[in-house]
Formats: C-alpha cells, structure tokens, sequence
C-alpha cells in the first residue's frame, strides 16, 4: 500500500485512557512528559462515547502543545 501513495502513521504516545489514567490531570501528563521536538508527536486518545477525562485533559494538552512547539 505505501508504493501505491498512501502513508502510514502510528501513535508513539498514549494518553493512558484506556490504562492507569485515572483523571483528565493523569491523561495530561503521560501526553506531556512523552513530547518531543525530535519527532512527529501522535498522541493516542480513545472516545469511549466523549470520554470526560479527555475532553478535561484536551485544551490543556493543545495549549501545552502550542506553547513549547
């Protein structure tokens, strides 16, 4: 499939939603503590129907994103 044009891309970071991450702050860090100007960052989040702690943890993943670059 990558001869016929299309890309592959994967995530290298998990929010821990689906694992230990008990709260939005939780999900936060694990994103954080893993960011790197060194690569393409790929952030693994799952819905779960609008997972609450996610949309808590999001805004503040993005701003700490946009901020450090």
């Amino acid at each position: 499939m990558l001869g016929r044009g299309f890309k592959y891309y994967d995530w290298n970071i998990s929010s821990g939603d689906a694992g230990g991450a008990k709260t939005g702050k939780d999900m936060y860090n694990n994103v954080i503590k893993n960011l790197s100007k060194k690569r393409g960052n790929m952030v693994l989040m799952h819905d779960f129907g609008a997972n609450k702690k996610g949309l808590e943890a999001l805004p503040d993943i993005i701003a700490y994103g946009k901020k450090n670059g």
